[in-house]
């Protein structure tokens, strides 16, 4: 059986995702399926997927997801590491 189908649970060959059946997916799954999909049917992420992925924090890059959350708290670490300099007039 070819890679992009896998059994289901009645024993027929159904379509997977990264080896994975719908009922398998966890939320960056289907996300990442959502962005996927738009890029196959227009060529870019539409405004909806966008507003979906920002709302669930994560952005997508490079064919992959990414959290904003890592992304936000190392920008934290580096202000924290260096902080701004303040001169007095």
């Amino acid at each position: 059986m070819p890679r992009r189908y896998k059994l289901g649970a009645d024993g027929q060959a159904h379509p997977a995702y990264f080896g994975k059946l719908p009922e398998e997916f966890t939320k960056e799954d289907t996300l990442r399926f959502l962005a996927d999909t738009d890029i196959q049917l227009y060529r870019l992420l539409s405004a909806d997927t966008h507003a979906a992925l920002r709302a669930e924090g994560y952005e997508y890059k490079n064919g992959a997801l990414s959290p904003f959350q890592k992304r936000r708290q190392l920008c934290r670490n580096r202000q924290a590491a260096h902080p701004p300099l303040h001169r007095n007039p």
